[in-house]
């Protein structure tokens, strides 16, 4: 299991009624959409004024259920799961972003359920489970479709490896997570080549709630390797570490050795920079210590860092 937290997951009543607005709305699927120029933006109508519901990366796979043409631009009607809440939404995208796949090129739901069987099974949990799909390259072997699993009566989602042989998909290699901060354990994925040998990598967004003690979202760059997952780096976007408060502060050096230090709140954004064929993760932000009972903090370093590859992996942060 990647992680436990004690923390309940979303509203249930608020997704099951989300759920079944979204089903009553919903026209039946004809094809699926490989988005090859992301990232996407999914519009609530087919227009680039209308509200963003959802980006989605290169890599993503989305169930298509209509084509229309609308301000000169054509547009395919998907529909797109958030990971965070597991609601699903129906919205727009741009065709020119998109590859449009015949039906039966990927399982549907049913069928996933089917492979993963157990729990996936039970009607009340086949009812209301979510599927986002994506399509990893792993060298020169055939893509992998990787896929965020998740129903609100089954505590663990689930980032699950799905493998064709002979016309038949078989369930591979998987990670559960448990929720936190009232959320699933996963709320972003974003598929890149980053090691620039063709074996892509998945990026996911995490959060985590530590008892008595941080709290946060973490960043972390996963590969499959051998048949597993396997981590190449991780680093928090944001951290807050009230557990204690050291007498005095004290500010090491070099700087991101304070990331997620007691009594500080860290936060930070990622960008890849490239080396090569590599494009390593970047990570700039900010540290401010805190003192008890003053809600200002009393000191705020930047932060900035490359984190190099060594041919395995990239550094850590700190």
């Amino acid at each position: 299991m990647r992680r436990l937290v004690e923390r309940p997951v979303i509203c249930l009543a608020a997704i099951l009624l989300a759920g079944s607005a979204a089903a009553a709305k919903e026209k039946p699927q004809t094809a699926w959409a490989l988005v090859v120029r992301g990232p996407a933006e999914v519009h609530s109508k087919a227009s680039r004024g209308s509200k963003v519901l959802a980006h989605l990366s290169s890599g993503a796979v989305v169930a298509v259920s209509d084509t229309k043409q609308s301000g000169g631009v054509e547009w395919t009607q998907v529909r797109v799961v958030s990971l965070a809440t597991l609601e699903a939404a129906t919205g727009w995208a741009e065709s020119s972003r998109l590859k449009s796949l015949p039906l039966n090129e990927y399982p549907t739901d049913a069928e996933i359920e089917a492979i993963l069987g157990g729990p996936y099974l039970e009607d009340v949990n086949a009812k209301y489970t979510q599927v986002a799909r994506y399509l990893v390259r792993i060298g020169r072997e055939q893509p992998a479709l990787v896929c965020y699993i998740g129903s609100v009566f089954i505590p663990p989602t689930r980032l699950q490896v799905f493998e064709r042989a002979g016309g038949k998909w078989t369930a591979g290699p998987y990670l559960e997570f448990m929720p936190s901060q009232a959320k699933t354990g996963v709320t972003d994925i974003e598929i890149r080549d980053l090691v620039g040998d063709g074996n892509e990598c998945l990026i996911t967004h995490e959060p985590f709630d530590k008892t008595f003690g941080a709290r946060g979202e973490n960043l972390v760059i996963l590969r499959l390797e051998a048949g597993k997952f396997r981590t190449l780096w991780q680093a928090p976007l944001q951290v807050r570490n009230f557990s204690s408060f050291p007498p005095k502060v004290n500010v090491l050096h070099p700087p991101e050795k304070n990331v997620g230090a007691p009594g500080t709140i860290a936060t930070g954004t990622v960008d890849y920079k490239t080396s090569g064929k590599v494009s390593e993760p970047v990570w700039k932000g900010k540290v401010e210590f805190y003192v008890p009972g003053r809600e200002a903090p009393v000191n705020t370093i930047q932060v900035e860092k490359v984190c190099g590859w060594n041919g395995s992996e990239f550094a850590p942060l700190n």
